[in-house]
């Protein structure tokens, strides 16, 4: 009984060592934000976007594109968010909306 008893721990040790291992050695968190061009040439990005990547240790992949292709690649799931400026775009029924959660931000 205590040999069994040592070589359980012993695995389960083992087993541990290496989930703690390989979770120092796994790829960083990636969000796709999907916004326009305007607002990447503005340098809101470059001025919001680092401290949030520091704080939360969260690297953002900016796609760059026109307000209707940024909603459509939030409406197909091709990135996690959608940074746009012109409201009466997405709010007409030109562009169907299948996102689960839209928080607007008003500034």
């Amino acid at each position: 009984m205590m040999k069994r008893n040592i070589v359980f721990k012993t695995v389960f040790l083992f087993a541990v060592s290496i989930i703690l291992i390989s979770s120092v050695y796994a790829s960083p968190i990636h969000l796709k934000l999907a916004t326009t061009t305007s607002t990447e040439n503005s340098g809101l990005l470059e001025v919001l976007l680092p401290p949030f990547e520091e704080k939360f240790g969260i690297k953002v992949d900016v796609i760059a594109v026109g307000t209707g292709k940024a909603l459509t690649l939030g409406e197909n799931g091709d990135v996690d968010v959608v940074l746009v400026l012109a409201r009466p775009i997405w709010a007409n029924n030109s562009v169907n909306l299948t996102l689960l959660k839209i928080q607007i931000i008003y500034i």
